[in-house]
């Protein structure tokens, strides 16, 4: 080998080799780059196959590298579940208590009308004891004067009254009547215990007993009371009740049939307006006209 040859010799044998793999092992990069200059790993070229020249190392493959495993997915936790609430228990409805059974109601009495002195009669009682009482006012001097009361019914009307409030009730009591007519004779026995106001209107006169007063009978028939000494006497329809008697002028008629003009309402007309405006506003304290009675007219047809 030529001292100008870079490369040293290879040394031959066993121990060379270990030597050098020893050497590889340390410097394996350096030896891979020193190998690859000389042309070694088994190149012929510039070398005789038949010179004792050390026959260059082979090269040490590099150590295997092992492959890297796969890069392993880290498994992702499982969602914790949502607390879900918990279940309440439907509201029950507060037990309500059994209602009571309602009593049986009482049976009604039969129908009955409060009595004075008998308390509540049952019907048909109370109309047995009206009819008894109806009949011994129709039995009585006045229903037989005067048939003008069982034709109202006066007869059970009274019975009514008295079996209501007592047999001292007086028909007609607190009520005040009124009449406009030719006026009252107030001495009149019929009078003797009723209360009496009279007012005269107009050009009317006092009626004194002296002539037959149309005002008086008629008083009478309203609240007129019987007297046993007069003959044929007979009580009021309402003999308890009050009187204001209102005395107007008033002619009689004779019969005879006259027929009136219209042009004759006008002033009498406005006569009879003043006369009524007189009554509405009578006084008496605290009392005042509850039924007002006209008695009167007009004879004969109007003619226009």
């Amino acid at each position: 080998m030529s001292d100008l040859d870079p490369c040293p010799p290879v040394r031959r044998g066993i121990s060379g080799f270990l030597s050098r793999l020893i050497h590889v092992v340390g410097a394996l990069a350096a030896a891979a780059i020193v190998v690859a200059a000389c042309g070694g790993g088994g190149s012929s070229e510039g070398v005789d196959p038949t010179s004792d020249t050390e026959a260059p190392s082979p090269t040490v493959p590099p150590a295997p590298v092992e492959p890297m495993p796969p890069p392993t997915s880290t498994p992702m936790p499982e969602p914790m579940p949502e607390p879900q609430p918990e279940p309440q228990p439907e509201p029950q409805p507060e037990p309500q208590p059994e209602p009571e059974p309602k009593p049986e109601p009482e049976p009604m009495p039969p129908p009955c009308v409060e009595t004075h002195g008998r308390g509540c009669v049952p019907e048909s009682d109370y109309d047995a004891l009206a009819g008894d009482a109806a009949g011994r006012y129709a039995a009585s001097g006045s229903f037989g004067n005067q048939w003008g009361l069982a034709a109202v019914g006066a007869d059970r009307a009274y019975a009514n009254l008295e079996l209501r409030l007592g047999p001292d009730a007086r028909p007609g009591a607190g009520v005040t009547v009124g009449v406009l007519d030719t006026g009252i004779d107030r001495a009149h026995p019929a009078f003797r215990d009723t209360k009496l106001a009279e007012r005269f209107l107009g050009d009317a006169t006092d009626e004194d007993g002296s002539r037959f007063s149309h005002g008086t009978a008629v008083a009478g028939i309203i609240a007129g009371r019987e007297h046993p000494d007069i003959e044929q006497d007979a009580s009021g329809v309402a003999w308890g009740a009050d009187l204001a008697v209102f005395a107007i002028p008033l002619g009689s008629g004779d019969g005879t049939y006259r027929p009136l003009a219209i042009d004759r309402l006008g002033p009498n007309g406005q006569d009879f307006a003043e006369f009524f405006a007189d009554i509405i506003a009578w006084r008496d304290g605290a009392e005042r006209i509850d039924f007002l009675n006209l008695s009167l007219g007009a004879q004969g047809i109007v003619e226009r």
